[in-house]
């Protein structure tokens, strides 16, 4: 082997277990009462992945301990939508996911994920994922989905091309 190839395989390695103790780290900070009323609300999916796929889509985590994911894999010119719920807990600074219903070949029923929680604030979650890839998302922050009824009537209304519309405020109340 060359050795700059091997310089810059210790060097990859160097970084990415610095970056991994730091995650580990940072999760440690924030209990999991702290992590469990953060994580509640709409959530951005815009991923990028290397191999040139990229997912973009929205996650809403539910306080009743639900969530629903609808997402659309775009591989070139293709499209395919990805949609999955299920429910969610947190335990030791994991947010731990279990998909109950699916329409997605990539998600299926029965799945458990398992992902370190790094950080979590109003605007922004990054998590860690069993396979290690560091996920940043961004809350949507004029979503009005509190409740596992508005998160299926946003889902059904999305599956059948339509923008949910928000409930008329009467102006004389």
């Amino acid at each position: 082997m060359n050795r700059s190839f091997i310089y810059a395989l210790l060097l990859s390695l160097t970084i990415n277990l610095m970056h991994i103790a730091s995650a580990y780290a940072s999760h440690q900070q924030l209990t999991d009462d702290e992590i469990r009323q953060s994580v509640i609300g709409s959530w951005m999916v815009d991923t990028r992945l290397t191999n040139g796929p990229s997912i973009e889509g929205e996650v809403v985590i539910i306080s009743d301990g639900s969530f629903v994911s609808k997402a659309t894999l775009i591989v070139g010119e293709k499209r395919q939508k990805d949609g999955y719920e299920g429910t969610w807990q947190v335990k030791n600074g994991f947010l731990i996911e279990t998909i109950t219903n699916s329409e997605s070949k990539f998600h299926l029923v029965g799945k458990i994920t398992r992902d370190i929680i790094i950080h979590v604030d109003k605007l922004e979650m990054s998590y860690q994922t069993e396979s290690g890839m560091i996920i940043t998302r961004r809350r949507k922050v004029n979503s009005t989905l509190h409740s596992t009824r508005d998160a299926k009537i946003f889902t059904l209304a999305r599956l059948l091309g339509c923008e949910p519309r928000p409930e008329p405020v009467d102006a004389e109340q």
